[in-house]
């Protein structure tokens, strides 16, 4: 589940519609087979009279996914950002947290840069991360449009380490999570 509580595999990484295109052709893959073993009942015409329930269940199996994904699977985490994210670890945020954060992004641009996946993965998924979370609230109520910003960069990041994990993108998102978060202790002085 994502922060609003929708299902976050009704985001296929690529787009809503791939998604359904995938789950569809799964289907037709899978009716298909399911007459591929034995004799065509009645010939070609019989196996196409055969399967037609079951190439309507994958249609409408097919359409209700992508209109689920269309509505909530979303691309890029905006919705998710208009309302804001819960804290992960409800920890305060003071200064030196939060300047620990900013320092473990800068680190992880540098780790992809250099190839270091392993690194990469360690400085992001732990504190440096929960931070971006556990501000959240305390940020919007100073700017929310920078904390909308800090979000959306996020969200981004975490895309990117689901997904493709292209070291350049994956260098530029966190130098933007970095940057975000730097504005915000500016902003926030010293958080407690």
């Amino acid at each position: 589940m994502n922060a609003v509580g929708h299902p976050v595999f009704l985001n296929g990484g690529g787009g809503r519609y791939e998604t359904a295109v995938i789950a569809a052709i799964a289907f037709v893959v899978i009716f298909t087979f399911s007459f591929a073993f034995g004799r065509p009942p009645g010939g070609v015409w019989g196996w196409f009279k055969a399967s037609l329930p079951r190439l309507a269940i994958v249609g409408l199996f097919s359409a209700a996914l992508f209109l689920a994904s269309t509505w909530f699977g979303g691309d890029s985490g905006a919705s998710m950002c208009d309302q804001g994210v819960p804290a992960l670890s409800g920890d305060p945020v003071t200064a030196e947290r939060l300047q620990t954060a900013i320092v473990k992004f800068r680190q992880l641009a540098g780790a992809v840069a250099q190839g270091d996946q392993a690194l990469a993965d360690s400085l992001f998924f732990g504190d440096a991360h929960n931070v971006t979370h556990d501000i959240d609230g305390l940020f919007r109520s100073v700017n929310p449009d920078l904390a909308k910003q800090l979000c959306k960069d996020t969200v981004a990041l975490e895309n990117e380490f689901a997904g493709a994990r292209r070291p350049e993108t994956l260098a530029g998102q966190a130098q933007n999570v970095a940057t975000a978060l730097t504005m915000a202790a500016s902003e926030l002085g010293s958080p407690q």
